[in-house]
């Protein structure tokens, strides 16, 4: 059966927590270049619309990239050599054992470096091919997939050029991610009685995404390219249809063995008018019921109005609703591609996306504080303020009665809100469910409607 899936999308705003790094001095070394590398930890949006990059030196974070790649080109001639992290200094990149490493051509020439890592899944289907092993080439095919058939988490790239020696005792590479990422953060079944079940797995195929695609780290910039653009403009050999096979709702925030890898893309292709030919088309392919049956819904990312692509070095968060009656929803977010941090949230559709959120909501209701929830909270609806949730949430220190004041209304959408011995909510609320699926007693509010 063919379902179509609803869909919303929200966006947030990340705020890269630095924490202070010790710094040892990177002088030039006599037995060649010092390097210094930093690794970008996510691209945001902040309210004013504009994009923001932080850096975290190489080996000051729990993502190991592996062996560097780093050719350089200066006076005509090219040389090659593989870097690894040198454990001394964080950020410092020393020559591999057996390498020979880089030297200043002289005081003068002007120097290009350009740098990549070469990640391969667990089972070696997937990841980074070079198109030579020389180590001079910097062309390669990338097959994207699931992060354990790929690795693609570690697939970095850098380049800095016109350097010469007079610019200072070491080289900076700044690391950029040219690969985005899906990330299923729940999907939940509603049968046509609107009984609702949580399925951990299914299969999403997105027959119109790249399965692969070619890449130059010397591909020659545009004026407004940045340094993450290594795609090469001829996709024409490019293999289409990726399937996300065992697409898993993780059970730990820091399992990402099955993340999905792809390329950067917009959800909608100019010109093209058929959906199912759209980028962002798929088809969900899940076990659901209670006589278990295999069933695929249909769907697609584009026409959203608050987003139009997922960019390189963004992740996507996908929370699906598939519906066998006339119910049916879907949301999702995208995100700054962090490794740290915290995160501030803001929304095209205000509403409770996290458990983070839901604390905080707790809090102000808890303190009698309405006035100060803030406004990515709540959308007003006929003078009444409503608060909608589009995750469980998990008030298990509430032990007494929660009031939700006049004037507002708390939409459980469907999730559930776990409360602690003797806690229980009052006032104006509606679709609330407990952790074991039963619905709270409906309060005045409801009843009135």
């Amino acid at each position: 059966m063919k379902r179509m899936i609803g869909l919303g999308v929200w966006m947030l705003l990340v705020t890269v927590f630095s924490a202070c790094i010790r710094e040892e001095s990177l002088g030039f070394s006599e037995d060649g270049l010092a390097f210094r590398g930093m690794v970008e930890q996510g691209r945001t949006l902040s309210r004013a619309g504009v994009e923001d990059e932080g850096f975290s030196l190489l080996g000051s974070t729990n993502d190991m990239f592996g062996d560097i790649h780093i050719l350089q080109e200066a006076n005509g001639r090219s040389e090659s050599c593989i870097y690894e992290y040198d454990n001394g200094v964080k950020g410092r990149l020393k020559a591999k054992g057996g390498e020979n490493p880089l030297t200043w051509r002289d005081a003068e020439a002007e120097h290009d470096f350009y740098a990549w890592t070469q990640p391969v899944g667990e089972a070696g289907t997937g990841g980074v091919a070079m198109s030579q092993t020389s180590g001079e080439e910097t062309k390669g095919t990338v097959t994207f997939g699931r992060q354990e058939d790929t690795g693609l988490n570690q697939f970095i790239v850098a380049r800095t050029e016109d350097v010469v020696y007079g610019n200072g005792p070491y080289v900076e590479l700044k690391f950029y991610r040219p690969v985005a990422r899906i990330r299923l953060d729940s999907l939940t079944h509603i049968a046509a009685d609107g009984t609702r079940n949580e399925i951990s797995t299914c299969e999403i195929v997105f027959p119109n995404l790249y399965q692969t695609a070619k890449f130059d780290v010397r591909r020659k910039l545009g004026l407004d390219e940045e340094p993450r653009e290594v795609w090469e403009d001829d996709k024409s050999d490019w293999d289409t249809g990726l399937v996300w096979h065992n697409g898993t709702v993780p059970n730990d925030k820091g399992d990402d063995k099955d993340v999905l890898y792809v390329h950067p893309f917009a959800f909608e292709k100019d010109g093209e008018s058929q959906e199912a030919s759209q980028p962002g088309y798929f088809m969900l392919k899940a076990t659901v019921g209670e006589r278990p049956v295999e069933k695929t819904y249909r769907a697609s990312l584009a026409g959203i109005t608050a987003l139009t692509e997922l960019k390189a070095g963004q992740e996507l968060h996908l929370i699906l609703q598939v519906a066998d009656g006339a119910v049916g929803g879907f949301g999702s977010y995208i995100k700054g591609w962090n490794t740290e941090g915290e995160e501030t949230v803001t929304h095209s559709r205000p509403g409770i996306y996290s458990q983070a959120d839901a604390e905080a909501l707790l809090r102000y209701l808890q303190n009698g504080d309405a006035s100060n929830i803030p406004p990515y909270f709540y959308e007003e609806e006929e003078g009444v303020k409503v608060i909608r949730l589009y995750t469980h949430a998990d008030w298990s220190s509430l032990t007494g009665k929660l009031e939700i004041p006049s004037g507002w209304l708390l939409d459980g959408n469907g999730y559930s809100v776990g409360m602690g011995a003797g806690g229980s909510l009052s006032g104006n609320f509606i679709d609330v469910y407990t952790p074991d699926g039963e619905k709270y007693i409906v309060s005045a509010e409801e009843a009135g409607n």
